[in-house]
């Protein structure tokens, strides 16, 4: 995603980062420890599979973010990144999730964007209420969209990647597994 363009605003879970935090720190507890028990060949051996942990982890709560600018918006979900221009978005919702409804009927699901407050979980640390604070950020984003979709530099091609660098790190760590296990 590119992050030089002007008025960029992304949205991103915080709770994603510190469970990251958490695994990668026990993950580096456990390299250590095994550094000093069983030296640095065994080490090499057992890390595919600790960083395989750490890895999933923060693609799965970490990765998925949504950025805004003035001209799109740029939903990553998992390892899938989505570019979606403003005039190509028809509707924004929140159900469980942000929905962006597409022109060609597509909705895409922001996995890292503002969800409803589950049953227990209904007030921030702030005191502010969930629902409120998610429906503020969905006013915010119908206003930006509102706002830009008639701009000439919002129109275009929704686009669908992947993110080659969580794929590429993941098939690193695999093959390193497979030689841990034919090595040890």
């Amino acid at each position: 995603m590119n992050t030089a363009r002007p008025n960029r605003h992304v949205m991103r879970s915080m709770s994603g980062y510190i469970a990251t935090a958490i695994a990668a720190a026990l993950g580096l507890f456990l390299l250590g420890d095994a550094v000093l028990r069983a030296g640095w060949a065994q080490t090499m051996l057992w890390a595919p599979w600790v960083l395989l942990v750490v890895w999933a982890v923060y693609v799965g709560m970490a990765a998925s973010t949504i950025a805004t600018d003035d001209d799109a918006v740029d939903v990553q979900n998992l390892l899938r990144r989505h570019h979606i221009p403003w005039g190509s978005v028809t509707d924004i919702d929140l159900r469980y999730q942000l929905v962006l409804q597409l022109r060609d009927d597509k909705p895409v699901t922001c996995m890292g964007g503002p969800a409803l407050a589950r049953r227990g979980q209904q007030v921030t640390k702030l005191g502010q209420s969930r629902a409120d604070a998610a429906e503020a950020t969905l006013q915010g984003l119908r206003g930006r969209w509102s706002a830009s979709r008639h701009r000439a530099e919002a129109q275009g091609a929704v686009t669908h990647t992947w993110d080659w660098f969580l794929v590429g790190s993941f098939v690193v760590l695999v093959v390193w597994a497979l030689v841990a296990l034919m090595a040890g």
